[in-house]
């Protein structure tokens, strides 16, 4: 039997950095496991060159026998096409006008969310942007300092069923995504930058997310925040919208990665 190992991330310092096990005997044994996944597989499939990387340097990878394949949109996700009347209907609702932007967070209050470096951007986009609101699709409370109190009438925080996240997030201009100064975020592929892509919002990330940095600046597709957080933002035009939301779909998509997938099945079905 030949074995291809599906690495989601470098899980020795999420379980370290973050401890999503919080079982301390897997904790202890989480390295050695990983070690021996990356360097016996027959085959790999990564999420990102990131990750690559960080085997190279952890467990002194040497091997080319790899595919990287970012997390991707599902065919459910593919079915989505914004509608202009909901995208006003909802703005109008959430009380934002046409000639306000409006930035989202999408998603978990998992620790790698980095809620404290978020909050230190809105701190300073807020008061830079005097137009700009803050729209967050959590379940979860999310719990800011009193510093950001001042800013209440313009942060808007919803719960929507699965359905209908697709709509709100169509009906913003800009989708966050900073993370933290962590091995974890730095080798990571959140769904969340595609998903954000194809509701035809331009990205605001921090340096260290996986290899998107680089996919923003070859793509004109969002921003990428100093360490002083200063960024002037406008609304996003139609027309930027519709080129954002198909760059998602064509380099997103499962059907973007045939290829690879086939490279993958080719690799596994040798000699057998």
């Amino acid at each position: 039997d030949r074995v291809c190992f599906d690495a989601r991330g470098a899980y020795t310092p999420e379980y370290s950095e973050y401890r999503v096990a919080g079982i301390k005997k897997i904790e202890e044994e989480i390295e050695s496991l990983e070690k021996s996944a990356v360097l016996g597989s027959d085959f790999r499939l990564a999420v990102s060159e990131k990750l690559v990387q960080y085997w190279r340097d952890k467990f002194t990878y040497a091997d080319h026998r790899y595919v990287i394949i970012p997390c991707t949109l599902n065919s459910a996700h593919l079915k989505h096409e914004p509608d202009a009347s909901k995208t006003r209907m909802l703005r109008k609702q959430m009380g934002v006008k046409e000639d306000e932007v409006l930035l989202c967070y999408s998603g978990s209050t998992a620790g790698w969310q980095s809620f404290r470096l978020m909050e230190k951007f809105l701190l300073s986009c807020l008061a830079m942007n005097t137009r700009c609101k803050m729209l967050f699709l959590t379940d979860k409370k999310i719990d800011f300092s009193a510093a950001l109190d001042v800013y209440r009438d313009r942060l808007i925080f919803m719960s929507v069923a699965p359905s209908e996240v697709f709509a709100y997030l169509s009906a913003c201009d800009y989708g966050i995504l900073l993370r933290e100064e962590s091995m974890t975020n730095k080798v990571s592929s959140p769904v969340k930058f595609a998903e954000y892509l194809l509701s035809g919002l331009k990205v605001i990330i921090t340096p260290n997310v996986g290899d998107y940095p680089a996919f923003i600046r070859e793509n004109s597709c969002g921003h990428i925040v100093s360490r002083e957080m200063k960024l002037q933002l406008g609304t996003v035009g139609t027309d930027e919208k519709a080129r954002i939301a198909g760059l998602g779909r064509r380099c997103f998509g499962k059907k973007a990665f045939n290829d690879h997938y086939r490279t993958l099945l080719e690799h596994l079905n040798e000699n057998t």
